[in-house]
């Protein structure tokens, strides 16, 4: 609230109606500031136009844990991605390693000894270069006390042992705002690629899900008129990847996009045992689809059956 208006009584009859705060009139501009900066976090603008990252960008995260073991899955987990994983065993050597290099996301163990993990979360918030850096918190599934005590301070996420490093990259990726959709989308010669990779789980299906309309929304309006789903990679249809296509395929019939699918023996004989599935053809190369695309479908081969 604004006003005029000062004093012990004016104060408890705006605390009685509910206004979180007040100034008073005339005020300073750095009052205001911070009063709100009470309430929402402040980011000062940039001086030009900040470039948007993608997952193919290199990042630098800071593990803060005291086992090795740990540190090293995760730098084991990660290490396809171009992030730079660094670990240091107390908040020390954290602190001092924030000074030489403004980490991307920290990762701080809640298992630190004395609480040293709430302290380091503090200080790194309170550092003008650090304020805004994704931290999640790392400890075991059952520590439900100190997840809580995570959540309550304001670590940006919490990650639990034993690691599901998917998750992780997923988090991470999330947390500083990655565009991901490199991973799965791309312009090939004259079509338009989805790919997806061997592991596809809902966290993938759930990023491609996001991803999907804008993309092939954006292939159309450039001209492509053809889109081809390689599955390839998948060693077996889970139920999520049959949704994802019959949602992807819906949507191709919508802007009038041809399509195909490119697959492997096993994703034939298993989309035999569905109903829904068992006329769905698929090619065994990039490039046999891309020649037959727009063939009705019992003109395509599925991969595996006879000719």
């Amino acid at each position: 609230m604004l006003t005029a208006e000062g004093g012990r009584d004016n104060v408890i009859k705006i605390a009685k109606i509910g206004v979180r705060d007040y100034i008073v009139k005339p005020f300073r501009e750095e009052v205001l500031v911070e009063k709100v900066g009470r309430i929402i976090d402040l980011k000062p603008l940039s001086e030009g136009p900040t470039k948007a990252k993608i997952i193919l960008d290199a990042a630098t995260i800071l593990v803060v844990e005291d086992k090795p073991a740990i540190v090293l899955q995760i730098q084991e987990g990660l290490k396809h991605t171009p992030w730079n994983v660094q670990g240091v065993n107390t908040t020390g050597e954290a602190i001092d390693f924030c000074s030489r290099t403004q980490p991307d996301l920290v990762i701080i163990s809640l298992t630190l000894a004395e609480e040293a993990a709430f302290t380091l979360f503090r200080l790194i918030r309170t550092n003008v270069k650090t304020k805004y850096t994704p931290i999640f918190g790392l400890v075991v599934k059952t520590e439900v006390q100190a997840q809580q005590q995570a959540q309550q301070v304001g670590f940006t996420s919490i990650i639990t042992k034993p690691l599901d490093l998917p998750e992780l990259e997923a988090k991470i990726s999330k947390a500083m705002n990655l565009d991901t959709s490199q991973r799965y989308f791309s312009v090939e010669k004259d079509y338009f690629l989805i790919r997806l990779p061997e592991g596809t789980n809902q966290i993938v299906v759930d990023e491609v899900t996001g991803y999907l309309k804008p993309k092939m929304s954006e292939a159309f309006d450039n001209g492509l008129s053809k889109v081809i789903i390689d599955l390839h990679e998948l060693k077996r249809l889970e139920m999520v990847v049959i949704k994802l296509l019959f949602q992807t395929m819906q949507f191709c019939r919508e802007l009038g996009l041809q399509y195909a699918l490119v697959g492997n023996p096993q994703l034939v004989s298993e989309c035999k045992a569905f109903e829904d599935t068992k006329g769905w053809a698929f090619h065994d190369s990039l490039e046999d689809a891309r020649t037959n695309i727009g063939r009705t479908s019992s003109s395509s081969i599925p991969v595996g059956a006879e000719a």
